[in-house]
């Protein structure tokens, strides 16, 4: 597994330079990112041929939808949309690299010297890391086989062309979710680590209750002091990372947001669509039906990777508040400076709790993913409902 975690990600950091996501070098040897003018030239170059590209598109916009000759206005206006989505954050996120590019590899570094200070996370972001590179991988090739198998005797070069476009925004948009996605696993692999730590600290100062020897106690309770101050220097690094983390992909987690929206009801329409009419886009046979269902089942698979690898960090969060609040329950014969820590630390948590702002609008957590789970539900019946109504309509 280790070597096939190594070669994806190694890909995914050629595919992003590749495809000018990346404005920076990173040596895989040592993590250790720089700003070099290679980088910044190629960056620039496949920048600009994007950018040029989004606009062709904008400029023949009213193409888009006629890859498939949908004759359905509400299907196009889903499409649109969809793809709208993803050109405004492969666009915000080419600007903001270049403005945010040292910030970045700042960023990128930091990581890197806590890896060095604790090895072991490196360890523990394998699995899930393949875990998200195998289901964005399988969501992508799913919609390219989709659209290959579907318009397998009617493909034109227009409709190549155009698919080729929604392609490649759907891949750099995935770059992009995957950038964000990491950086927050690899906060939560901290955080998994650091509460390890404190829970160790915990036992070890529970055995000091029976200790009689003031001497040994005190030197006990000074060296569990250096670890736990240790611990809470980490803790206070990570919780500016997130924010900075925040605030550097404020607009494409929030566009990400709309867009896994959007495309989910469009593809509720779609599947709902295809079932009603049978011949706006394909047949329902077992091939296609089982393609449909692959590629759903893929889609709401990553959705899920992606959206846990947030609410994990919160769980870790927590688990750390949690962990300090069993302190009053150390007695009363401890040092004075352990017990100042953990004072001073726990107060730290509670005075600053965690958040994963999304452009300063709202905070992922929880209740906003069934609050937006509830949303795409009710859209799905009322676009389906519409289209029922004026389906009927036309049918009469």
């Amino acid at each position: 597994m280790c070597d096939l975690v190594k070669f994806l990600w190694r890909l995914t950091y050629y595919e992003s330079r590749l495809l000018g996501m990346l404005n920076f070098e990173i040596d895989l040897q040592t993590g250790r990112a720089r700003c070099t003018p290679r980088a910044w030239t190629s960056a620039l170059i496949v920048n600009l041929l994007v950018l040029s590209g989004i606009l062709s598109q904008i400029y023949l916009w009213h193409s888009l939808p006629l890859s498939w000759s949908i004759n359905d206005h509400l299907m196009e206006y889903l499409f649109l949309t969809t793809f709208a989505v993803r050109l405004g954050c492969v666009s915000g996120t080419i600007v903001s690299r270049w403005s945010c590019c040292h910030r970045l590899v700042r960023l990128t570094n930091a990581f890197q010297r806590l890896a060095l200070e604790r090895p072991q996370v490196v360890a523990l972001w394998r699995r899930r890391v393949l875990a998200k590179l195998l289901s964005a991988t399988s969501k992508e090739l799913m919609q390219f086989t989709v659209f290959l198998y579907s318009n397998r005797n009617n493909i034109t070069y227009k409709g190549l062309v155009i698919f080729y476009a929604f392609l490649v925004t759907s891949l750099l948009t995935e770059l992009i979710t995957y950038q964000y996605d990491f950086a927050l696993l690899n906060v939560h692999c901290h955080y998994v680590v650091l509460n390890r730590e404190l829970r160790e600290i915990l036992r070890e100062t529970r055995s000091l209750q029976l200790q009689r020897r003031k001497a040994t106690l005190m030197i006990e309770c000074c060296r569990l002091a250096d670890r736990l101050e240790c611990i809470a220097s980490t803790q206070t690094q990570l919780q500016c990372l997130v924010e900075h983390i925040a605030s550097l992909f404020g607009i494409p987690s929030l566009c990400e947001s709309v867009n896994y929206i959007v495309y989910t009801i469009c593809m509720v329409y779609f599947v709902y669509n295809a079932y009603r009419r049978h011949n706006v886009i394909f047949s329902w046979t077992s091939c296609r039906s089982a393609l449909i269902v692959a590629k759903v089942c893929c889609y709401l698979i990553d959705v899920f990777i992606s959206a846990k690898f947030a609410f994990i960090l919160l769980d870790a969060h927590a688990e750390m508040i949690e962990l300090l609040a069993e302190q009053s329950d150390l007695g009363l014969n401890l040092d004075e400076r352990l017990v100042t820590v953990f004072q001073s630390f726990a107060m730290q948590m509670s005075r600053k709790p965690l958040k994963l702002p999304v452009l300063k609008l709202f905070n992922m957590k929880r209740a906003k993913a069934l609050a937006m789970a509830s949303y795409i539900f009710t859209n799905s019946i009322v676009v389906i409902q519409y289209d029922m109504q004026h389906y009927q309509g036309r049918a009469k």
